[in-house]
């Protein structure tokens, strides 16, 4: 589990690695494997407490530890790294103006779709996204995108674990959207 920035997890991590940063760790519960032993990266200790404290009071006491040095460490050992990739809002707007094959996939709640989205986006809850990954096409770059961009960091660590290789982390997410001035869309 990393518990590091969306951006700090896009540029590099540990392949298979799960994107929670420290306010949403307890969406962990969607993925956790109660019987399989955690590995957690985080920025520095204080994010390391947090994060053990939070995983205990979920039931997940299966803590062997935390990368000791970061991801520099990893990656100074000579070990890979997996990435995912990252887009900004103005990137995915050019992307959409142009008409570009892409999918992208809004993984906010609901109520938070129906006041706005971008059009042309798909909708799976976050939640659902584990068990949902046959719904998305494996042929096209897939975008994800929630309010911040946080919960997508973690809806595209998903996908990565699936096995798909396109798939980016819109930074920012709707906010920053609203906040450049591009349109949503509202359903019913």
């Amino acid at each position: 589990i990393d518990t590091r920035t969306a951006a700090a997890f896009g540029a590099a991590h540990v392949k298979d690695s799960f994107s929670l940063v420290p306010k949403r760790l307890s969406n962990v519960g969607w993925v956790a494997d109660y019987s399989k032993p955690i590995l957690l990266v985080v920025e520095d200790l204080e994010a390391l407490d947090f994060a053990v404290r939070n995983l205990l009071r979920l039931g997940l006491d299966n803590i062997v530890g935390y990368l000791r040095g970061g991801v520099e460490a990893w990656y100074n050992e000579g070990y890979p790294l997996a990435k995912a990739g990252l887009v900004t809002v103005h990137d995915l707007k050019k992307m959409v103006d142009s008409k570009e094959k892409i999918r992208i996939l809004d993984v906010r709640r609901e109520n938070e779709w129906m006041e706005g989205h971008i059009e042309g986006s798909i909708r799976i809850y976050l939640g659902h996204v584990p068990e949902q990954v046959d719904q998305l096409p494996r042929d096209l770059p897939i975008v994800v995108v929630c309010k911040t961009g946080n919960r997508s960091s973690f809806g595209a660590s998903v996908l990565l674990r699936a096995g798909f290789d396109q798939v980016y982390n819109c930074l920012g997410g709707i906010d920053a959207w609203i906040k450049s001035g591009y349109p949503l869309t509202r359903t019913g």
